[in-house]
């Protein structure tokens, strides 16, 4: 039996870019190679890059980069001038090959596969106007899913041509899960798929493939240490961190008083690297952001449950270094907060003035 990972775009995506020298989605492809060589599986992994995807990942670079350049030449340095000599999409490409070489373990084998050339643009429309999945089928979104048709069909496609393979679509879209897809699948090369999503820290899919080959699985400490990180920001206590924060309304100037948060979204924005703290090099440091949705409520409501509540949201980034001896996460960058050490018993969070 072999055992092949289709990759979506959603499963490399890059939120943030700082190194341009780089292909940065490689790292993400990396940290998912390293869960998958820890355990050390039986046998090979194919792990399948449409050029769909790849093409899509590296053009939110090279926007990116446009971006970044743009905004540096509004500026004028003494010391410095911008030269625009780079051909930034050649250049991507050049380099995305040599790091495809150097990403894969004995455990793994990835590759780039071409647009199919069984795709027909009629079949295609004739899809998109029956709303028919991977097209969305929503009111004014029926065409929303162009992308994941042709997905869909290199995936098709390329198990006509490898029977023998298990196949696993590795994505964070729900409409892949849909029965119509699922029959669709079966009906065209009488095998099935399964659809499993991953991301920082997320197991599902080395849990799936421990099943497969009925296989106990771990994590690779990179994925343990924010899986460890992300479960603890949602179970701890963060609300006793903001008891004297106080939100002014802009229409009328009146004082509201924080009630609760929610943690609305997570996203680990840099790579994580081994860190030399106070001596020991034993430390992990990673930089993560954070949406946080506050509630405020005005005096009439802390004295009486009944008032007005304002909801509002940001988004934080916060440097952390974490010591494994201790299992503890240390914030030393911060936007607001005091410095705060993350107990990792999941259950508080503890202020510590002077822990780093």
């Amino acid at each position: 039996m072999n055992i092949t990972l289709f990759i979506d775009t959603n499963i490399l995506f890059v939120k943030h870019f700082y190194k341009f020298k780089q292909v940065n989605f490689i790292y993400n492809l990396k940290r998912l190679i390293n869960d998958i060589s820890v355990n050390n599986f039986p046998l090979t992994i194919s792990i399948i890059l449409p050029k769909i995807v790849v093409d899509e990942l590296l053009q939110q670079q090279i926007e990116s980069y446009n971006d970044k350049m743009k905004e540096l030449n509004r500026f004028d340095f003494p010391n410095f001038e911008i030269i625009e000599s780079v051909n930034y999409p050649n250049y991507l490409n050049e380099i995305l090959t040599n790091e495809l070489k150097q990403v894969d373990k004995p455990q793994t084998r990835t590759q780039i596969i071409e647009y199919s050339k069984n795709l027909k643009i009629d079949e295609i429309i004739e899809r998109a106007i029956k709303k028919q999945p991977p097209f969305e089928g929503k009111e004014k979104d029926s065409d929303k899913g162009f992308k994941d048709v042709i997905l869909w069909e290199m995936m098709v496609d390329y198990q006509k041509a490898n029977k023998n393979t298990k196949t696993i679509l590795c994505t964070n879209d729900q409409i892949f899960k849909t029965s119509f897809l699922i029959e669709e699948f079966t009906k065209r090369v009488s095998s099935t798929f399964k659809v499993v999503n991953w991301h920082k820290g997320n197991s599902d899919i080395i849990r799936l493939l421990g099943e497969i080959l009925n296989k106990p699985t771990t994590l690779s400490i990179e994925s343990q240490i924010i899986k460890g990180f992300e479960d603890l920001i949602y179970k701890s206590n963060l609300n006793s961190l903001f008891l004297d924060l106080k939100f002014t309304n802009p229409i009328n100037q009146s004082i509201y008083f924080f009630k609760q948060l929610e943690i609305i979204e997570f996203n680990l924005i840099s790579n994580i690297a081994q860190h030399e703290h106070k001596g020991d090099k034993g430390y992990y440091y990673f930089v993560v952001e954070i949406k946080i949705k506050y509630d405020f409520v005005d005096e009439v409501f802390l004295k009486s449950d009944i008032g007005d509540i304002i909801s509002t949201s940001d988004f934080y980034e916060y440097e952390i270094i974490f010591n494994p001896k201790t299992n503890i996460y240390s914030i030393i960058s911060y936007d607001s907060l005091e410095k705060t050490e993350f107990v990792n018993d999941g259950i508080e969070l503890k202020k510590a003035a002077n822990n780093v």
